[in-house]
């Protein structure tokens, strides 16, 4: 019996220990609910849930003029040379004319001499040139002269920053290439070929 109540006891302790420091409970704080949403003119275009959307603000273009159309600059024609002056004892000179499709002279086109070395076949060779190449401008009426050439067998080609090609065979055939024969002390003429205009 005595073992009874002290069990008794001590859960009495326990008991009031545990609720004597904690207070009455309360009510907690509720938040303020959204205010309901408000109806906006449909002129305004806005949308109203939960907030109204932000409208867009008209930006002002940082660009108030159109952006300038690309200029084509005209080429500037090379001086004329005089042909003769161009060779000597040692070495030749080639002269010609470039016109384009419709028979207008192409000014300012630069013309390199481009190499011929064995290709595949005897018929094919590899033709090649590069920026360093003997070269020539053509003036106000597509003529070129490029000058000081040792003697041998070569092609044209032209260059421009936006396309390059091989000068066609007098026979205007499709993806051909001239062939010239350079001569000491002469001028090699090739007569006015015609290309498409680069």
């Amino acid at each position: 019996m005595a073992h009874r109540t002290m069990i008794v006891l001590l859960l009495g302790i326990l008991l009031s220990s545990c609720s004597s420091g904690n207070t009455a409970p309360t009510a907690a704080a509720v938040p303020e609910a959204y205010p309901a949403p408000t109806a906006v003119p449909t002129s305004e275009g806005g949308y109203p849930y939960p907030y109204p959307y932000p409208q867009p603000q008209p930006t002002l273009n940082p660009y108030p003029y159109p952006y300038p159309a690309a200029q084509q600059t005209p080429a500037t024609p090379e001086p004329t040379i005089d042909a003769q002056q161009q060779v000597s004892a040692s070495t030749g000179a080639v002269l010609g004319v470039i016109n384009d499709l419709d028979g207008q002279p192409i000014v300012g086109l630069r013309i390199f001499v481009a190499v011929l070395t064995q290709g595949p076949t005897p018929d094919a060779p590899v033709i090649s040139f590069t920026l360093s190449s003997p070269s020539g401008g053509t003036d106000a009426s597509g003529r070129f002269v490029v000058g000081n050439l040792a003697p041998g067998t070569y092609s044209l080609a032209y260059w421009t920053p936006a396309s390059s090609g091989l000068i066609p065979a007098p026979s205007g055939e499709k993806d051909s290439a001239i062939q010239i024969e350079v001569r000491s002390d002469q001028v090699t003429d090739i007569g006015t070929v015609r290309i498409r205009r680069p």
